[in-house]
């Protein structure tokens, strides 16, 4: 049996090894001479299955392609509203191939895995999982995706939050259309002012409204085009506070301020320090919007906005950023970014376990995470809540993921809070399995024997530590379970702990 478990983890990691090519290898056997070919394959379209696993299994076929001008995956039909059957790409934070998520490893032998991916977007980690009618199909979207998320990443602060005004504001433009006709009337806009709760008098919206109004005659008179409509936002957002603010600095009394203006805010409403005019030059060329400003170094009240939400004008030491303590005492020094019940998705009875719970939490930056294992059939040790509902997933499955996230969010170390149930024997494949997964990153000795006290975080850095109870071979536990002891039944148990 233990030879046949061992043939069966070396073909596992055999397939997963055959399964995660570079994206160099990709475009080279599946002819995407370029990344360019790739993004216009997604442009055209795919029709792909949708999977979804809940008791059971769900699949949708569906059109998906890439909107180009809209920066977002959408799809159809759907039964959604326009505003759900779409991803931005913006909100997309990695793109799996083969079979790394739960619905996949569910079913894993239903679907081939090089014809497999999975999207994972937004602040939940939410999941697209997607079954492409080909190989080659498949690679497009993995290929073209992972570039198009890497170059959206790239753009500034700034830019992104322009884009996102800017597609906001030709979405609730489009919705206040009602007739269709790529135009809004004084009755549209005055709808549209109430629904977004801004607190103008109809008497204000028509006279910003005649403003912006500038095409007066034909068809178009008396109505606001997207880029009318953009200049009335505009108008009627700009907060007085900061138009004030704005001209109080302004030493020439103009609706801008220059270079000598805005070292004299920085200095003096910001306490910022160690000022120069060409910083306040990179600040124009940063943020100011119009060409006229940049050209002439003077910021108007839209640029003066874009710079105080920027990173400069946050309360945010910048130099926090990056991590500035003393990384070098012990390790018990320190408070840990911890988890409990890591695999859990919800409550601890009946909810479901997931491998990605441990791919969520550490891409947070957490550095203790939770394992409860139990022995499984055929010898492989199974993570789940214990005497409860809660479903299951493989123990190597688990550990595969740690090893891919365990230093995403930093290189400090990682600690595994193994609450062990396993027999003996499942123990040792525990063991091995780890030994053979996290390889030299699995810390098997201290950095320094001569060492009185605990090893320092920097010392430790991409090292996966074990906490786990650690007994003599011969050593048994007997006894009462205590509080603490969650999941084990309330009789007396004898167990017996292994060695890594």
């Amino acid at each position: 049996v233990y030879l046949w478990v061992r043939l069966l983890l070396c073909k596992i990691e055999m397939e997963s090894v055959r399964h995660t090519r570079t994206a160099t290898t990709r475009r080279r056997q599946y002819g995407c001479v370029n990344v360019q070919e790739c993004i216009n394959s997604m442009c055209g379209g795919t029709e792909m299955i949708k999977v979804r696993h809940g008791r059971i299994r769900h699949e949708y076929k569906r059109f998906y392609f890439l909107d180009v001008e809209g920066q977002r995956i959408r799809w159809e039909p759907s039964s959604k509203s326009a505003d759900k059957s779409r991803i931005p790409i913006r909100s997309i934070s990695e793109v799996r191939e083969g079979h790394q998520s739960d619905v996949f490893r569910l079913a894993r032998g239903l679907y081939s895995a090089d014809q497999c991916f999975s999207i994972v977007y937004g602040s939940s980690h939410e999941q697209l999982n997607l079954v492409a009618p080909s190989e080659v199909k498949a690679s497009q979207w993995i290929i073209g995706l992972r570039n198009v998320v890497k170059n959206a990443s790239k753009s500034s602060t700034v830019e992104a939050m322009q884009f996102a005004r800017d597609q906001w504001l030709k979405e609730t433009f489009e919705a206040a259309d009602k007739n269709g006709d790529r135009s809004l009337s004084l009755d549209e806009v005055i709808g549209l002012v109430k629904k977004l709760n801004m607190g103008l008098s109809i008497k204000q919206v028509k006279r910003i409204f005649i403003e912006s109004d500038t095409n007066c005659f034909g068809e178009s008179a008396n109505t606001l085009d997207l880029g009318e409509f953009r200049d009335f936002y505009k108008a009627v957002s700009t907060r007085d506070e900061i138009y004030y603010l704005m001209m109080k600095y302004s030493s020439s009394g103009e609706e801008h301020l220059t270079t000598n203006d805005l070292q004299s805010f920085l200095e003096t409403e910001q306490r910022a320090e160690n000022v120069t005019p060409e910083m306040c030059r990179e600040f124009i060329k940063k943020y100011e919007p119009t060409s006229a400003g940049v050209a002439e170094d003077w910021m108007g009240v839209d640029g003066f906005s874009q710079l105080l939400l920027g990173p400069e004008g946050q309360i945010f030491n910048p130099e926090h950023a990056e991590v500035h303590q003393d990384m070098t005492q012990p390790l018990s020094h320190y408070f840990i970014n911890s988890s409990h019940n890591t695999y859990l998705t919800g409550d601890q009875l009946q909810s479901k376990s997931s491998v990605d719970m441990y791919v969520k939490v550490l891409k947070m930056g957490c550095k203790c995470i939770e394992l409860d294992c139990w022995d499984g059939p055929e010898g492989e040790p199974y993570i789940f809540h214990g005497y409860t509902l809660t479903s299951k997933v493989k123990f190597y499955d688990v550990i595969q993921a740690i090893n891919k996230y365990a230093f995403v969010a930093s290189p400090y170390p990682l600690i595994l809070s193994i609450e062990n149930h396993c027999s003996v024997d499942q123990q040792e494949m525990m063991a091995q399995q780890m030994r053979q997964v996290f390889k030299e990153r699995l810390l098997t000795e201290p950095p320094n024997k001569m060492q009185t006290t605990l090893p320092s975080p920097e010392q430790l850095k991409e090292k996966i530590l074990i906490k786990n109870k650690k007994l003599d071979n011969e050593e048994k536990i007997d006894g009462w379970v205590t509080d603490e002891d969650e999941g084990e039944e309330e009789k007396p148990r004898a167990s017996q702990q292994t060695h890594l």
